[in-house]
């Protein structure tokens, strides 16, 4: 946990970091601050800066901030690099995971505030255990030996979500949904909720190293491998249904695969099993199948209950009706996972023990196989998306690889189906949100803050500038005199370097013109030489290839003499050997049909002969390749002849190439002394453009000296300008905080105020509490007379029942009237016709009365069940009823007696005076009243939803009597 600072090779000083115990791994310098980074084996960034950055031999380097990498795991830090311009920086950590900082957020944040960016998506660093897919959502979720849970959003190739756990998760399932995951522990079985940016814990069971968790296509369900044993739960409320759980496996459960419909479970496991059970108090095997010594890895189930698994092995195997079908479909390599499309189910995939993915056309009628290489390790889990448009694999390398299924079949297929929109709702608690506005608030504090504070330290890097300004003209004016200087000695050195020039430029034109002259009478005394030998060699060339011509023409003819003498020799002895095989077929086939056995011998016979002859052919043959041969090794040595004299004219033209070569050489060297020449005046040149620039600057440099002597006055004059206007504005300032202290007085009062205020709103939020409480309690006494008056309605509707039988309308306004008050009796005549009339409507009633009780007989039983619930109930009501009829009846007694001695005194009054005419208004009123009256029953039963009828409403009668 050191860091020497080492300069030419001496140790000057010695630091420490933060986390002595744990190593510096890496260090990087940046030249344009003068500071350095350094990682350490805790995963941190700490920034050493030097606190004289003007002097440059100072080496008081001190510790200004330290960063955290990545807040979950704590990884070493083994790289760091610094971009050119040093705006940002690139961490590489020992996880395999890699994160930049910009300059300008380690400038302003506060170190625990930082987060630094990933530089692209944070994958795996270990081995991915397991993987599932959400059906209503583009999401994946993994889960890997790094102890972490990631949730990937396919369509943007982008990490949605991440939590690490202190445990390595083993397992993983995805509801459809897309808002719970459920996770297994080695301790247990984690039920978790997917917030927008965490995972939360829901419930926890009580079962160790669950290697494989499936939900059900319906999400109502899921089913959990412990061992040997599938648990089944319900998503919704949690609960084990012992009713579904399996136990037919032997041996560690490998795979569980949901059928279509949820009504069975095929599974397989180590000890050869492969079950397609369906759940339920039966656990009825629909299909089974049993290999020994074969730990099936994955088994999957088609709508039509055929079962495909694989396992140590290259085959697929298929099952049907609890055997397999011949012939097993036979992979590549060993493989290991399998998936199969929704329905119709037109693909089959299967991965390999070596990364590779197969794919397959389904049905295997006619095996259409296609293989692709993506991982370096095995696939452990493979899945496809509800679209079928995307396959997910995942390998024990760390890797996850996103598939696109492209077939032309299988794309219009697709397109013709109703497509339904990705869900986008998310789970947030309300804790969530309110700690979101909370810290969205804190932020916008914090932004005002470092507002202000970048506008200080603006200002203080301004007033920095100007000072620099100064210093840097000063040290430019003096430069400008040391220039001065320098170019009058270089113009004397000038006039110098131009006269030794020209003397040694005479010189050297003198020598070199010597120099080629004899060159050049050399060069043409040996080209005249090479070329007399080059004729020699040209004419024993052209005698040498006449001779070489002849002999391979004789050679020739004899060799094709040859040839022809022994392919007709060759041609007559196979025709006698075929007519001789011919023979013993014809031999052969008679004696077949006589004796077996002889056949037997006779075949052996005939292919021993077949093979002498075969073997004396091809003996002859060897002869004349080998004739051949040796005929091909004399035209061999010919040919090296004729190359090694085709060698020496090359050699010879070589030399003489040679010869021209440095010719061109010489003439080369001396266009590059002329070269020289031209690129010295181009110097001498240049050196008088450089000086007359020179004297440009300065007279441009003397112009902004003036310039900014004028600009300074200009300045002087404005600071005086504006002392002039600061002391009015610092009285302005002075009598604002007066002001601004009798505001603070005041607010103060006004506080004291609102305070008063707040207790007269707190008295008064007591009154109309108490107010409403008397309302409630108003209320609720109106409710209760509201009942009272609906019982009174009801013993009305008693009453109007009977309207229609005048006898009995006596009978029970006698009854009630003897019960609640004393009447005296009065007679009325009517008229003839109105009685007439009255029978008329009486017979009429009598009738419809009689086919409405017809009617109600056919659903009198329907009608009676739904009575007798309402009866009971209204028994119920009744005994209340029954507690509040002393003071109903005190009532019903006044208001009947008030009305009864009205009645009564009238019809006294009138008795004599009623004709015909008055009888048949009466009788008019007393028919509006019944239709009224009826109106009224046939609005309460609807409110009750029940149908009034006489039986209904005498027994009601009874109850009350």
């Amino acid at each position: 946990g050191k860091v020497l600072l080492f300069q030419n090779f001496s140790l000057l000083k010695e630091m420490s970091t933060t986390s002595d115990l744990m190593p510096v791994t890496c260090i990087k310098v940046c030249s344009r601050d003068k500071s350095f980074l350094v990682g350490t084996g805790s995963g941190k960034i700490e920034v050493f800066q030097r606190q004289h950055k003007d002097d440059e031999l100072a080496n008081d380097f001190k510790k200004q901030k330290e960063f955290v990498v990545q807040q979950e795991q704590t990884a070493a830090v083994t790289s760091l690099s610094v971009s050119p311009t040093q705006r940002s920086t690139c961490i590489a950590l020992e996880n395999s995971q890699m994160y930049t900082l910009t300059s300008f957020n380690a400038d302003v944040l506060n170190p625990r505030d930082m987060k630094f960016q990933p530089l692209g998506e944070l994958g795996h660093h270990a081995t991915i255990n397991g993987m599932d897919i959400c059906q209503r959502k583009p999401l994946v979720v993994t889960v890997g030996q790094d102890k972490s849970v990631r949730v990937w959003d396919y369509m943007t190739k982008t990490l949605e979500n991440v939590k690490y756990f202190a445990e390595e998760p083993l397992s993983v399932a995805f509801h459809p949904s897309g808002f719970h995951l459920v996770i297994g522990f080695p301790d247990k079985l984690r039920f978790f909720n997917i917030l927008m940016d965490d995972l939360r814990p829901v419930r926890d069971f009580p079962l160790r190293n669950v290697r494989e968790v499936r939900f059900s296509n319906g999400g109502n369900l899921f089913a959990a491998a412990q061992n040997s044993l599938i648990h089944v739960f319900e998503t919704f409320t949690c609960k084990p249904r012992p009713d579904m759980m399996l136990k037919c496996h032997s041996s560690k459960v490998a795979s569980i695969y949901w059928s279509e419909d949820d009504e069975s479970i095929c599974s397989a496991g180590a000890d050869g099993h492969v079950f397609l059970t369906k759940l339920g108090e039966s656990r009825e095997q629909v299909n089974n199948y049993f290999l020994k010594g074969v730990h099936f890895t994955c088994a999957l189930s088609s709508y039509d209950e055929k079962m495909y698994a694989v396992g140590k092995g290259s085959k697929i195997v298929e099952i049907i009706d609890q055997s397999p079908t011949s012939p097993e479909i036979d992979g590549k390599k060993e493989l290991s996972q399998i998936c199969i499309g929704h329905r119709p189910q037109r693909m089959f995939f299967v991965a390999d023990m070596e990364g590779n993915v197969w794919s397959y056309k389904y049905p295997f009628a006619a095996i259409y196989c296609v293989g692709y290489s993506c991982h370096a390790d095995a696939v452990s889990k493979m899945c496809i998306s509800s679209d079928d448009k995307y396959l997910f694999t995942v390998s024990r390398d760390g890797t996850l690889a996103f598939w696109d299924i492209i077939s032309p079949e299988f794309r219009s297929r697709k397109e013709t189906k109703e497509v339904i929109p990705w869900s986008e709702e998310v789970m947030v608690t309300k804790s969530d949100l309110e700690e979101k506005h909370v810290i969205m608030h804190q932020l916008q504090s914090r932004v005002k803050i470092l507002i202000l504070q970048n506008d200080s330290k603006l200002r203080q890097h301004e007033m920095q500038y100007q000072k620099n300004l100064k210093d840097s003209t000063q040290k430019f004016q003096l430069k400008l005199e040391e220039q001065k200087n320098e170019y009058e000695s270089l113009r004397e050195e000038k006039a110098d370097m131009q006269v030794d020039f020209q003397e040694s430029e005479k010189r050297f034109f003198k020598e070199s013109k010597e120099e080629f002259d004899r060159i050049d009478m050399q060069d043409q005394n040996s080209l005249l030489e090479q070329i007399k030998m080059y004729n020699d060699a040209e004419n024993e060339y052209q005698e040498a290839k006449l001779q070489h011509r002849n002999r391979i023409r004789t050679m020739e003819k004899e060799h094709r003499e040859a040839t022809l003498m022994s392919k007709r020799i060759h041609r007559e002895a196979k025709n006698k050997a075929i007519e001789k095989v011919n023979k013993a077929v014809e031999d052969r086939d008679t004696v077949m049909r006589q004796f077996k056995e002889t056949k037997r011998q006779l075949e052996l016979d005939t292919d021993l002969e077949i093979e002498q002859l075969v073997r004396k052919y091809e003996a002859k043959l060897n002869l004349e390749r080998d004739s051949t041969l040796r005929l091909k090794g004399e035209n061999g040595i010919m040919k090296k002849r004729f190359a090694s004299l085709k060698k020496h004219i090359i050699e010879q033209i070589e030399q003489k190439k040679e010869i021209e070569e440095e010719s061109l050489r010489l003439e080369d060297k001396v266009s590059g002394l002329q070269e020289e020449i031209a690129r010295l005046k181009r110097q001498i040149k240049k050196m008088d453009q450089t000086i007359s620039e020179r004297e440009t600057q300065i007279y441009d440099l003397k112009k902004s000296i003036q310039e900014l002597e004028k600009h300074k006055y200009v300045l002087d004059y404005s600071i005086k300008q504006q002392n002039l206007q600061i002391e009015p504005r610092e009285k302005e300032i002075a009598q604002m905080k007066a002001k601004v202290l009798r505001l603070d007085g005041e607010l103060e009062r006004r506080h004291s105020e609102n305070g008063k205020l707040e207790d007269e709103i707190k008295m008064l939020k007591k009154k109309l509490s108490n107010k409403q409480k008397e309302d409630q309690q108003r209320g609720r006494r109106l409710r209760r007379l509201q009942i009272e008056l609906e019982q009174i309605k009801k013993y009305i509707q008693v009453v109007v029942e009977v309207i229609q039988h005048p006898a009995k309308l006596d009978e029970e306004v006698t009854r009630i009237c003897e019960r609640y008050a004393t009447i005296n009796k009065s007679t009325v005549k009517v008229a003839d016709k109105v009685q007439s009339e009255y029978k008329e409507q009486e017979t009429h009633l009598r009738k419809t009365v009689k086919e409405l009780k017809r009617k109600l007989r056919i659903g009198s039983e329907q009608r009676r069940k739904n009575v007798v619930t309402i009866m009971k109930e209204n028994m119920d009501l009744l005994k209340e009823i029954k507690v509040l009829r002393a003071n109903l009846e005190k009532l019903r007694l006044r208001s009947l007696s008030k009305e009864v001695v009205s009645v009564s005194s009238k019809s006294q009054a009138k008795n004599s005076s009623y004709s015909q005419n008055e009888a048949a208004k009466i009788v008019e009123l007393q028919r509006r009243q019944i239709e009224n009256l009826r109106q009224e029953i046939q609005l309460a039963s609807v409110r009750l939803g029940i149908t009034v009828n006489a039986g209904t409403v005498s027994k009601a009668r009874a109850e009350i009597a």
